[in-house]
């Protein structure tokens, strides 16, 4: 169990260590001199088979940005208040933020109860009990101690013992996660990096990289709770002996991460509380400092509800910061005002993706309401299937910004995406996860947008994709997929740029019927059909009246617009398509030449044909030659 000690300076808390310990964790020379805990000190002792770890933080308020980088919120925590004193200001804002930071569990030391009469101590402990309403420490032990007599420090100490035995991290199974607070060089070993593990489990065969350049390293030895071992899971202390990247890269505030996890953040939303002592509303804009385990930057915190918040409110917000942070779903952050010491507030992460809406879009809203679910499971599953689904656009899940949203591995993934029966479908940006009862509603809504329009609408060849997806008004991706399977399964067809049914498509009005079966009749005597201007003169129409009809039956796929200037119907561009195949069979090459003897047809007409081809990427030109790449489509 990992014990964090926090308090107001000069109430004790390095002296309690030592007195549990034996181990004083002032390692610098300064806070020798002053007498005063600057940096984060640690200490580890071991009873029986029950193992404690301390995190001893700075209490001057000058050093809250080393306190937060101490607290982890597996911790136990152990606040310290001086007998003497009592509750003073940083004992409120360290019990503030342990709160923020999610502690669950801990225990109230007064220390320094040799300087006291038992008035006074009873004075300091119905203070304590008065600081400590409504917050998690409201019904812990408290326990007095001195130091300097070692009077309650065995109590303490057994209470800790006790709690440690009943002390139960769930497994983490996701990706590992560990927020540096050291970094040193070791004689002989190389450099080492300690900090405590936020999620996952490390061994030796854990693929890692570390935050400030992305690039992986070896993990060549593991420490935890200052012991060697072969492995470390959240909640432990820990230390890494890595190799692959030079001391001068790594630092405080840097993360040894699974590389499946490595996802820096600009910006993320976060539910806010704000602490109600916090004198003024908080703003839109409003410029202040972010503290995220032991890594800190400064941003600015952008309102998604126009309505400022209160002092003791809460809001979902969006931090925009000004250098990237690695948080993940359901990590904390305290927030402290950009000019003066005082710590505003924090809160939970929501989201760390970028969003394609923009800061207050109601779809935007309805997202972050969705992904702020307890459990990954129950917020894809919430995803999937909407109460409020806007046009489709919420059921619709980028898988990869979920997954690092909620720091998964792909195996985690891709069982939730199986337990709950979605279909996955790729994009170039990406992929996506829906649930397939969508497929059937999209489709069926289709083939009803095409009746309809078919039945209104008996001379149209059909609607323009773009038009069509406006109807059906879901995301664009998913439309195309189901048009993509009505079209194989021959249940619409694509034609001429024009969305049709095939039952519809060859439905001509009779003016347009008969004058195409007119030109049909003189067409098929041979392989080459006659140019429009020798069509029109045998059929003794205008050319461009004929032009039109023939356009038409050609988005009704009677017929193939080969060029501005000849029609081909079905049999004839199929004779020209088996002349391709067989001139580039054994991957063959072959000329304009060699096709017009090949076809028997003239040399315009085939330049015209193997130009159709090359357009449709069904041939494709080389010079003077051209070679089959695909099939004819």
């Amino acid at each position: 169990m990992i014990v964090t000690l926090a308090g107001h300076v000069d109430h004790g808390k390095t002296s309690l260590v030592k007195a549990l310990s034996g181990i004083d964790t002032d390692r610098l020379s300064e806070e020798k001199r002053r007498g005063l805990t600057i940096d984060l000190g640690f200490a580890y002792m071991q009873t029986g088979e029950t193992g404690i770890g301390f995190v001893d933080v700075p209490g001057h308020h000058k050093f809250i940005h080393n306190m937060v980088a101490g607290v982890a919120h597996t911790q136990f925590a152990m606040l310290v208040i001086a007998a003497d004193d009592g509750p003073m200001p940083q004992t409120q804002e360290h019990l503030d933020i342990l709160g923020l930071m999610g502690l669950q569990r801990g225990m109230v030391v007064i220390s320094k109860t040799d300087k006291v009469s038992g008035q006074a101590l009873a004075t300091c402990l119905e203070n304590t009990r008065g600081l400590l309403r409504d917050s998690f420490l409201e019904n812990c032990c408290i326990k007095p101690v001195s130091t300097l007599s070692g009077a309650g420090v065995p109590e303490v100490l057994q209470f800790l013992i006790d709690q440690a035995k009943t002390s139960q991290i769930a497994e983490d199974t996701h990706c590992f996660r560990m927020a540096i607070d050291r970094a040193f060089t070791i004689k002989g070993s190389g450099l080492v990096v300690t900090g405590t593990v936020h999620s996952g489990q490390v061994d030796m065969n854990t693929t890692v990289s570390v935050s400030s350049t992305g690039k992986q390293v070896r993990i060549r030895g593991i420490f935890k709770q200052n012991q060697p071992t072969t492995a470390a899971q959240a909640g432990d202390r820990c230390s890494l002996n890595i190799s692959g990247i030079d001391r001068a890269q790594v630092s405080r505030g840097d993360w040894i991460l699974d590389t499946e996890t490595y996802a820096p953040s600009n910006n993320l939303v976060i539910q806010l509380k704000v602490l109600p002592e916090f004198p003024r509303v908080v703003k839109h804009w409003l410029p202040v400092h972010i503290f995220h385990a032991t890594s800190h930057t400064t941003g600015k915190i952008a309102l998604l509800d126009s309505a400022p918040i209160q002092p003791g409110g809460e809001a979902m917000v969006e931090l925009e910061l000004d250098s990237a942070l690695f948080p993940k779903r359901k990590d904390r952050v305290v927030i402290r005002e950009y000019g003066a010491e005082r710590t505003l507030g924090g809160g939970e992460v929501i989201d760390i993706t970028p969003s394609p809406y923009r800061r207050r879009d109601k779809r935007r809203l309805a997202h972050l309401k969705l992904l702020s679910s307890p459990t990954p499971e129950d917020a894809l599953n919430r995803m999937l299937h909407p109460d409020q689904d806007d046009k489709g656009i919420l059921s619709l899940v980028n898988i990869p910004d979920f997954r690092q949203n909620w720091n998964l591995k792909q195996q985690q993934m891709d069982g939730l995406l199986n337990e709950m029966n979605a279909r996955v479908l790729p994009d170039s940006h990406g992929s996506y996860a829906y649930r397939s009862e969508r497929d059937t509603e999209i489709a069926t809504t289709i083939l009803d947008v095409l009746k309809k329009h078919h039945s209104d609408n008996p001379a149209s060849a059909g609607i323009k994709p773009d038009s069509l997806r406006n109807l059906i008004a879901v995301p664009d991706i998913l439309t195309n997929s189901v048009m993509a399977r009505l079209e194989n399964a021959e249940l619409i067809t694509v034609t001429a740029g024009l969305v049709q049914l095939p039952t519809q498509a060859k439905v001509l009005p009779a003016k347009v019927q008969a004058m195409f079966d007119a030109y049909a009749k003189i067409a098929q005597s041979s392989d080459q059909p006659p140019s429009l201007g020798d069509a029109a003169k045998l059929l003794n129409v205008v050319q461009a009246e004929l032009a039109k009809t023939l356009k038409i039956a050609a988005r009704a796929g009677l017929l193939t617009e080969v060029s501005t200037n000849r029609f081909f119907l079905p049999e004839q561009l199929k004779k020209m398509i088996k002349h391709v195949m067989e001139l580039t069979e054994n991957d063959a090459s072959f000329s304009v030449r060699d096709y017009r003897d090949k076809s028997g047809i003239g040399r315009n007409t085939a330049i015209e044909v193997l130009e159709h081809f090359d357009a449709r990427g069904f041939t494709k030109r080389f010079a003077n030659l051209r070679k089959r790449i695909s099939t004819y489509k």
